[in-house]
């Protein structure tokens, strides 16, 4: 039987202090896999960024129990995230079908808020699929959504999408709007006053560089 702590605002010391683990493990600790999972949707997007390694993120992953990921969005989101580094494109395909099921079945308060906060981090994972598996029409649509969707280029997501967005632009003859793409969307704050020409985008930076 999983706890729940009747205060669903309370962390454990130090969880607001920016100590993630400790309060992972403290919430693991009291067998409270759902408020743990809550730990892991807050951080996803930041701890993807700040190790591109990955092996943070599989840490965390693996003080669950083996079958804690059941209809939990976040873990099963970040487990496909997980297969998207080691190009597991049949692992993403088939841990998208159990995504969908649990969207599906979302009910309670808290599935429905997952299923809310992980919109795009699914829509980047369809893109991702149908990309790999030749439907690059799907995987034009999911992209562009996902880019709509998304109002700055800090997060991962943008950071992952607009690569296959783009390369689904090109390869489906939208050679227009896949010279505009390399510029990016107006809804981020762009073009700035400077010649358009100047503009290099994504920049040249490491952090732009994605590993899936």
């Amino acid at each position: 039987m999983i706890s729940s702590h009747p205060d669903p605002t309370w962390r454990p010391v130090g969880y607001r202090e920016g100590w993630t683990e400790h309060g992972l493990k403290c919430f693991l600790a009291a067998d409270d896999l759902d408020a743990a999972t809550d730990v892991i949707a807050d951080h996803l997007d930041k701890v993807i960024v700040d190790d591109w390694s990955r092996r943070t993120l599989a840490r965390w992953l693996g003080m669950f129990p083996p079958a804690a990921a059941g209809t939990r969005l976040p873990l099963l989101s970040a487990a496909s995230f997980q297969r998207t580094f080691r190009s597991d494109y049949e692992g993403v395909d088939q841990l998208l079908v159990e995504i969908d099921a649990a969207c599906r079945d979302a009910t309670g308060e808290r599935q429905q808020r997952w299923r809310q906060t992980f919109q795009m981090d699914l829509g980047f994972l369809r893109a991702f699929a149908a990309f790999w598996r030749g439907d690059i029409e799907r995987a034009y649509e999911h992209g562009g959504r996902v880019l709509r969707q998304t109002s700055g280029p800090q997060s991962f997501l943008a950071m992952s999408t607009i690569m296959y967005y783009g390369a689904s632009l090109a390869l489906t003859g939208r050679q227009a709007a896949y010279i505009r793409s390399s510029l990016p969307p107006a809804s981020w704050g762009w073009p700035p006053s400077a010649p358009t020409s100047t503009l290099r985008w994504p920049p040249s930076s490491p952090s732009w560089r994605h590993d899936s």
